[in-house]
């Protein structure tokens, strides 16, 4: 079912054309066991990871993603991460 991907995509891109094929689902709810980082709890859920799943696109954590994005921002600014 993916009813609400297909709003997301229709409704909230404020006009914007979304590249479906290079979408991806950036979530916290992932479903993690306890001790998946060091000194980490386990998520809450796994409700982001089985959407993503559900509507055919990869799921990322959000400390990826803000891990990932720091790292684009260093280079596109030629700055080295910590």
């Amino acid at each position: 079912m993916t009813g609400m991907w297909d709003y997301i995509v229709d409704e909230m891109s404020d006009g914007t054309k979304v590249n479906v094929s290079k979408s991806l689902y950036v979530g916290d709810a992932a479903g993690r066991p306890a001790g998946w980082a060091k000194g980490k709890r386990k998520d809450f859920a796994s409700s982001d990871r089985l959407f993503a799943l559900n509507i055919g696109k990869h799921c990322i954590s959000v400390t990826a993603a803000t891990e990932g994005l720091v790292l684009i921002i260093a280079r596109v600014f030629g700055q080295k991460k910590g």
